[in-house]
């Protein structure tokens, strides 16, 4: 099974900003990485005035775009997926899938904090580190500040990835 840790936290503290530090640390070292991100609203993965949307718009109940270069697919649903099921769906050529948010999945979490959104903590269940500009007492996991993307990466390694 390839291992999944979860990004979390408030609004605006910064989950895509670090992750994209450390999908950039793993990709560096040859990993290869999934991605999947939680939105709590509607959202549009094409461009209005492409073919793409203007297909899904007249409405196709599922669109694949593909080119040489890279597929994309998107469907309509009826419910929001679980985190498992989500990972059902990426490709099985993945060492290792990051997601953004689904803090109340049972997968690892990493809690991003800034202490200009909120000092309160969320600490989710399973969380495995935590990511903040502000110190934090009585942590039983480790935290890292927001510059120290290569230590979280080398945690992160150690707990769940073979050597590569």
């Amino acid at each position: 099974m390839v291992p999944v840790v979860s990004f979390v936290g408030r609004h605006n503290a910064g989950k895509t900003t670090i992750l994209e530090k450390v999908i950039g640390c793993f990709c560096a070292q040859g990993y290869r990485i999934g991605v999947i991100k939680h939105s709590s609203h509607d959202f549009t993965i094409d461009v209005p005035g492409t073919d793409s949307y203007r297909l899904g718009k007249a409405g196709a109940r599922a669109v694949v775009v593909s080119s040489p270069e890279k597929v994309a697919f998107y469907k309509q649903v009826e419910r929001d997926y679980s985190l498992e099921d989500l990972c059902r769906l990426m490709p099985d050529d993945v060492d290792i899938i990051f997601a953004e948010g689904f803090k109340r999945e049972h997968q690892p979490k990493i809690e991003v904090a800034r202490q200009g959104i909120s000092t309160e903590l969320i600490r989710p269940d399973n969380l495995i580190a935590m990511v903040t500009d502000f110190p934090v007492a009585h942590s039983d996991v480790p935290v890292f500040g927001f510059d120290e993307v290569e230590s979280l990466c080398r945690y992160l390694r150690d707990m769940f990835m073979d050597s590569k």
